[in-house]
């Protein structure tokens, strides 16, 4: 009867050192939910191809090579792996050799060797073992997420830095054309002050017009070099190279800049768009970490018991062999055992509220992202038009010129109204640019 109760007590032991909490549902709020679409799609894990950006997407791949920060997320994942191996080394039996070579000064046999084989198996009957394996397991989910996570964010900075460099090379081209079109208005301003036709207000008008455009253009080389700066930094190439590529760019028109993506992004239901995104995967994980953690750190209540064997040589003549249980409870810690539990339960409530938050960040993001990439086409279309505008007001205005109909100075004013509206466009693109980079990474855009 006392042997029943015994198995009982084991039993509900047993019971309640197993018992684990798992992982919320992933749920998005009702008013973000939408109807899948038929035919729905994930982002296209090569996104940026769509823009046609002149040599990115050989930039893009060696940046994924030769990125510090890629490295790093590697080395990262190597060690999470070893870690792992590590810890599922416990749930199986350990196997010692064991050799021995002294002397006994005592009997006058000289040296004496021994040698022997020592097995150990700890039982995870309280599941310590299984939870620390668990966790480790989680641990290699996260690191790996770490790397995805590291991979997007890199391509996204890559694309922006990237489509802001092209448009700066445009607007430096519009600069300097408005430069010189600003030099061969003053000189005909002047002329006509020399022959009393224009004013003296005239002349220092257009002299500080001559000025500003030529701090416009030191400006946009100097912000086109910072920008070289940063691309060589987030690709590891030498700026040499990027340098290389920024003057490819400058050979490129405006309006061909930047091939606008006209094909209507469609989304997939928005719990499979959630469920890609390397950030959410990674907080997924680290609370499945902190979980198994807490479960490994209360199984220390209960008792563990090792099994254990040596087999033995003694002076390579005698043998020995030993078989033997080890079973040991913590009785008395002084509330060591109490207080890694409690520390343990925190950290897995605060992996639950860090994952809940990043949940909530990511539904943000897509409906942030979403808003702007809708502003970005609005605003590039409007460009392009106002360019379009510009460049027939100048066909026409030149058109008048050759023909005695205006001002030699129409001219110039309207070149420089059409370099304008080229400069406003490449800024327009570069905008767009970044947020169709926004969109893809809300969208858990992935470069593997």
């Amino acid at each position: 009867m006392r042997f029943k109760h015994i198995q009982m007590f084991l039993f509900a032991l047993l019971v309640s050192a197993c018992s684990t909490v798992g992982l919320p549902e992933l749920k998005a709020p009702a008013s973000w939910s939408r109807t899948s679409t038929p035919n729905a799609a994930v982002p296209n894990p090569a996104w940026w191809d769509k823009l046609q950006l002149s040599g990115l997407s050989e930039l893009l791949a060696k940046s994924l090579q030769r990125s510090p920060s890629v490295a790093q997320a590697q080395a990262r994942l190597r060690e999470a792996k070893g870690l792992q191996r590590q810890a599922q080394s416990a749930l199986w039996p350990r196997l010692d050799l064991q050799v021995g070579v002294n002397e006994q000064a005592n009997d006058g046999r000289g040296l004496r060797r021994t040698g022997g084989l020592e097995a150990a198996y700890a039982l995870d009957i309280f599941g310590a073992n299984r939870a620390t394996a668990a966790a480790a397991t989680a641990n290699v989910q996260a690191a790996q997420a770490d790397l995805s996570l590291a991979r997007v964010n890199l391509a996204a900075a890559v694309v922006r830095a990237y489509g802001q460099l092209a448009a700066q090379q445009v607007i430096v081209a519009a600069s300097l054309k408005i430069e010189a079109t600003t030099a061969s208005s003053q000189e005909l301003i002047n002329a006509r002050a020399v022959a009393g036709v224009a004013s003296p207000l005239e002349v220092a008008r257009v002299t500080e017009q001559q000025a500003a455009t030529a701090a416009q253009t030191a400006q946009a080389k100097q912000t086109a070099a910072e920008t070289m700066a940063l691309l060589a930094s987030l690709s590891g190439l030498p700026l040499k190279e990027i340098q290389t590529r920024a003057e490819v760019l400058a050979a490129t028109p405006a309006p061909t800049l930047v091939q606008q993506v006209s094909a209507t992004i469609v989304l997939a239901t928005p719990l499979e768009v959630l469920q890609q995104r390397p950030d959410l995967q990674r907080a997924r994980a680290s609370l499945a970490t902190q979980l198994a953690a807490r479960d490994a750190t209360r199984a220390l209540r209960w008792p563990s018991i090792t099994l254990g064997s040596v087999f033995g040589l003694g002076g390579w003549s005698s043998t020995a062999r030993t078989v033997a249980a080890n079973a040991a409870l913590p009785l008395l810690n002084f509330g060591a055992i109490r207080g890694s539990i409690e520390a343990a339960d925190a950290r897995a409530s605060q992996a639950l509220i860090a994952y809940e938050a990043t949940l909530n960040n990511a539904l943000t993001d897509v409906e942030t992202s979403l808003a702007q990439w809708n502003e970005a086409n609005i605003l590039l279309a409007q460009q392009l038009a106002a360019l379009a505008a510009a460049q027939r007001a100048e066909a026409v205005v030149a058109a008048r010129t050759q023909a005695g109909l205006e001002s030699p100075l129409a001219l110039p004013a309207a070149t420089q109204a059409t370099a304008v509206a080229t400069s406003r466009l490449a800024q327009a693109q570069a905008s767009y640019v970044a947020s169709y980079a926004d969109l893809f990474v809300a969208l858990a855009g992935s470069t593997d």
